[in-house]
């Protein structure tokens, strides 16, 4: 499993491809994971921007994809023992979807349980289908070192906000940088990383993204736009 560290966000993560990959004959050589994007995403998408700057990306999604599907916990443990760069958090997809379908979250509870020293962070848009939701809720919320956060937008209808909140659901919204609350009102917290500009703030903020494991509290992080 390839994980890179970002100095952006201070911490490893690691990749999937959010659209599918084919060869030259139309042969499909990786699935993309974004399948619950919104309509939102795609033209907002600061990844499309770097397919088309580095088109070795397509590439590397390939591998990336390979190997997100057939990774193990304890194989993720090794590699972050080997790292120069020692962090008590990783990230899981800084492009692509952490959860697309239900073998995700069996794979991020073996994750989580293998490595109990490390606290991930884990945004998604897998929320957007109910029956996954509620299979997230049930599996992955107990697990006490997984930041998990639904990502928003300004497509995210007050219903959905409403049955996020009551769920016990962490937000991470992005698309309207002088929105204040939540359309329920609520406060969001802006992201001290994008708004102020501190490269590699995640790997020690509190308040934000990580504020379910660092704090025992649910947050709306407020993210500005790339």
């Amino acid at each position: 499993m390839e994980l890179r560290f970002c100095d952006d966000i201070g911490m490893f993560a690691w990749d999937r491809p959010i659209d599918n990959v084919y060869d030259t004959k139309g042969k499909l050589l990786a699935s993309g994971s974004c399948i619950h994007a919104t309509e939102w995403c795609k033209p907002n998408c600061y990844n499309e921007k770097l397919y088309k700057m580095y088109p070795n990306m397509r590439t590397k999604d390939i591998r990336n994809e390979s190997q997100w599907q057939n990774v193990t916990g304890r194989e993720i443990k090794a590699i972050l023992s080997r790292k120069k760069k020692p962090t008590k958090r990783a990230r899981g997809c800084t492009r692509g979807e952490n959860i697309k379908d239900y073998e995700d979250i069996e794979r991020w509870v073996d994750i989580a349980t293998e490595n109990p020293d490390t606290d991930f962070w884990v945004p998604i848009r897998g929320w957007r289908d109910i029956f996954l939701r509620k299979e997230i809720e049930r599996v992955l919320f107990p697990i006490s070192n997984l930041a998990i956060l639904a990502s928003t937008d300004v497509t995210t209808t007050e219903k959905e906000w409403q049955e996020l909140k009551e769920a016990g659901w962490s937000t991470m919204y992005v698309g309207d940088d002088e929105l204040e609350n939540t359309p329920l009102g609520e406060r969001m917290f802006k992201c001290p990383k994008t708004f102020k500009k501190l490269k590699g703030h995640c790997g020690i903020c509190k308040a934000g993204c990580f504020k379910s494991i660092t704090l025992g509290q649910a947050v709306d992080v407020h993210l500005s736009q790339h």
